[in-house]
């Protein structure tokens, strides 16, 4: 594989130990890699003028705070940058995200580092084709000096765009009509910002322009507003040819005609009278007398879903259908009248018997001096239906989650038997101290997943008993020739599940140092190990009180894994040599 020199990474991940892989990968083939954890550093480092990097490889999901994909949509609208998104999704509308906001490429993680480093060179040449062409857009426009004097200082939005219909630039006065900046719309294409019910519509004039086979032409066009609202205007649509005749670029002018739409849509809707709208709305509607729950009058909608016709329920009362008993309904109807409620859920009864769940918004108007109250009606039969399957499902679905709980445990107790298995079948001592390693490393894990079977909501365990556990699990794997005596005061308290295996992971790195090197040519020794809790922060302590570790000595693989989780923990590690080593973390959960 071809090493590459001075090309600068920013790789975004908030495992430690996948970062720690995937840097080691990269830099082995020659990159420059620079790690974080999340989204907020990743921006930091970025948009610091000084920073040099040349792509990022991004994670999609990066623990609390911003995900990859909106940390990405914030550094490309201050700076344009190839971002990769390096992630395990492989959910087709997480993917279809990501392709709206950069189209560098997707790489599912574990894909293999030679697939990695295709991907990283492709966005490479992508990234530099992308600059050459805005590069000649640019050069192209600004050649033509006069034509820009008018389009700066003109009240008409102006557009140009080229044959693809992305933007190539826009004027401010278009730029004010829409709500976004130039940058912000070079790039777009004018179908992302016209109005869906008229994408398709506009398309068909838009490609015969194109194509040359119309010079121009002119619509009444629906823009949508960065804020979300919309705008109407009036579009006059050019190509633009060069001397041979070839199309070159498309120019369009937008009259903005916003306000005098708005107006004659109020001036209509004012026209609507209020008869019209109880007529015609597609809600169940009932006019009652409050003082009596007479019905003075139901709307269409009203009589099809009731199974009544509009002059039979106009001769019932509300109490013929609502479910309650008349003196609870005279209450409610208080209520309604009275405005102390606006919101109710009764049971409703149909002409064929049979009973509907229903929500009922209230509200009081006066016509001739009498008091009206409107209830407007929603079923919300099938969406209570809906909620009793729902929780139902949860209920199957926390089956299901302790099941697999069950089966990773048990698939990892079978990795720990076979690397037991493998650990005595060696008489390498190498061999065999970084099998016992690997082993203590994944009790950690099965150990884990034990009391999460044990705990109610599989997020949360008890500190005090998976530490506990695994001390024992440390010390049955390793055979140590001195005799060592265990003091453990650990306070018990509950504890995230990513949180404890990050903390049981470090717990395993320090004890194992311990057992391996604190004690060398003693008979004896103490080690204490202290968890202590104040509010929110936790302090570990792992003490001993042999010959001290040297780490320059030690294998520093441990020691890094240590120093990363406690950096994602965001805490702080702190080791002293005095009278045997003490080794102590400190983080806020």
């Amino acid at each position: 594989m071809i090493k590459q020199k001075n090309k600068n990474i920013l790789l975004v991940e908030d495992e430690a130990i996948t970062a720690l892989n995937e840097k080691q990968e990269l830099e082995n083939i020659g990159y420059n890699v620079t790690h974080v954890f999340n989204a907020d550093e990743a921006i930091k480092l970025v948009l610091n003028q000084n920073s040099n990097f040349d792509i990022i490889l991004m994670d999609i999901d990066l623990g609390g705070g911003l995900d990859g994909t909106q940390a990405a949509e914030l550094i490309l609208k201050n700076r344009d940058i190839p971002i990769i998104f390096l992630s395990s999704h492989i959910e087709e509308e997480i993917v279809k995200k990501t392709e709206k906001i950069t189209s560098y490429g997707y790489v599912i993680k574990n894909s293999g580092i030679f697939i990695l480093d295709a991907s990283i060179k492709m966005a490479f040449k992508l990234f530099e084709a992308k600059t050459k062409e805005k590069q000649r857009a640019k050069e192209l426009f600004e050649s033509e000096s006069k034509f820009r004097q008018i389009y700066e200082n003109v009240n008409i939005g102006i557009i140009q765009l080229l044959l693809d219909f992305r933007i190539l630039s826009a004027n401010p006065a278009f730029c004010k009509m829409l709500g976004y900046t130039e940058e912000e719309l070079i790039g777009k294409n004018i179908g992302d910002i016209t109005h869906p019910g008229l994408v398709e519509e506009n398309l068909q004039k838009q490609m015969l322009l194109a194509k040359g086979e119309i010079d121009s032409y002119e619509v009444e066009k629906m823009f949508i507003h960065k804020d979300g609202h919309t705008v109407y205007g009036i579009l006059n649509a050019s190509l633009i040819r060069d001397d041979d005749g070839i199309p070159k670029y498309l120019l369009g002018s937008v009259l903005d005609i916003t306000m005098q739409v708005v107006t004659m849509n109020k001036l209509r809707e004012s026209e609507q009278s209020f008869r019209d709208m109880f007529e015609n709305h597609a809600a169940i509607k009932l006019l009652v007398d409050p003082d009596t729950g007479n019905i003075l009058d139901a709307n269409p909608s009203a009589a099809r879903f009731y199974g009544w016709s509009r002059e039979q329920l106009r001769k019932m009362k509300i109490q013929d259908i609502n479910q309650l008993t008349p003196e609870e309904i005279k209450q409610e109807l208080e209520k309604a009248r009275t405005l102390k409620k606006i919101y109710f859920e009764f049971r409703h009864k149909l002409a064929d018997n049979s009973i509907r769940d229903v929500a009922v918004f209230s509200s009081n108007f006066t016509s001739k001096g009498k008091n009206i109250l409107l209830s407007i009606i929603h079923d919300i039969t099938d969406q209570k239906k809906a909620e009793k399957e729902l929780m139902q499902q949860l209920a199957d679905k926390e089956l299901l989650l302790k099941e697999i709980h069950h089966r990773v445990k048990n698939n990892i107790a079978n990795v720990e038997a076979l690397l037991n298995l493998q650990a005595s079948s060696t008489n390498i001592q190498e061999v065999k101290d970084a099998l016992e390693e690997a082993i203590v490393r994944v009790s950690s894990m099965r150990i884990l997943y034990e009391k999460l079977l044990l705990s109610k909501d599989y997020e949360e365990i008890s500190i005090k008993s998976y530490i506990e556990n695994l001390i024992d699990s440390i010390f049955n794997v390793f055979v140590c020739k001195c005799h060592i005596i265990v003091e453990k005061k650990i306070v018990d308290f509950n504890i995230i599940a990513k949180k404890a295996i990050y903390v049981g992971i470090i717990v395993n790195e320090l004890l194992t140092n311990v057992v391996k090197y604190a004690f060398k040519d003693r008979e004896n020794g103490v080690v204490k190990i202290i968890i202590d809790k104040e509010e929110n922060k936790i302090t570990l302590i792992i003490k001993d009180n042999g010959v001290g570790i040297d780490y320059k000595r030690v294998s520093g693989f441990g020691l890094t894994i240590v120093k990363m989780l406690v950096e994602q923990l965001k805490g702080t590690f702190e080791i002293i040599n005095d009278n045997g080593t003490t080794s102590i973390v400190k983080f806020l959960i």
